[in-house]
């Protein structure tokens, strides 16, 4: 009866390893998988763009290089504020169609004697812009729009302007000089 007891323990011996490595098997196998949704995680992402209906213009002298507008000699006497016409040799490419506004405006300080034209390095002469069509042109302020549309672009002439308060033989000869920005942009 010994042997028939130690035989019978001895198989449930095994029943309850075998068991019990089934029992391990299993706890290893389920902890993986809750182990991988554990170790998931999350995060937002932020998307983000600008829509540009037209993309902005490029302007430029010719070559691509500055804008130089030479007025050379003039006699000071002779300077009435509608000769001396020197174009302003601009490029403008906008990649917008035919029909797209465009502004231009030339930003810069105002003369002492007339904010509605760009000073120079001579307190008594200032420049104005004019667009001109034909003979005759259009003066504008400065820092204001130059309207029209991208397929008619203005023919644009710098005048010098004389202060009208001082007289013609105290204004002091010599070279001047003046900087300007010219902008472009949709309105």
């Amino acid at each position: 009866m010994t042997n028939y007891f130690t035989k019978r323990m001895n198989q449930l011996k095994g029943y309850t390893m075998h068991r019990g490595l089934l029992k391990i098997a299993f706890t290893v196998v389920s902890c993986l998988f809750t182990s991988s949704t554990l170790a998931a995680d999350s995060v937002t992402v932020n998307i983000k763009g600008n829509l540009i209906l037209n993309p902005p213009c490029e302007i430029s002298g010719v070559g691509n290089g500055p804008i130089e507008v030479d007025f050379k000699d003039m006699v000071i006497r002779t300077i009435t504020g509608t000769n001396f016409p020197q174009p302003v040799p601009y490029t403008l490419k906008c990649d917008a169609d035919g029909a797209t506004n465009v502004a231009l405006r030339f930003k810069g300080d105002g003369a002492k004697f007339n904010s509605n034209v760009l000073k120079t390095s001579n307190d008594n002469l200032g420049i104005r812009f004019a667009t001109v069509s034909g003979s005759s042109p259009t003066f504008f302020a400065l820092n204001t729009d130059i309207r029209f549309t991208n397929s008619q672009r203005p023919t644009i002439r710098a005048y010098p302007l004389l202060n009208p308060g001082v007289a013609v033989n105290s204004i002091a000869g010599g070279g001047f000089t003046s900087t300007v920005t010219l902008e472009a942009s949709y309105p």
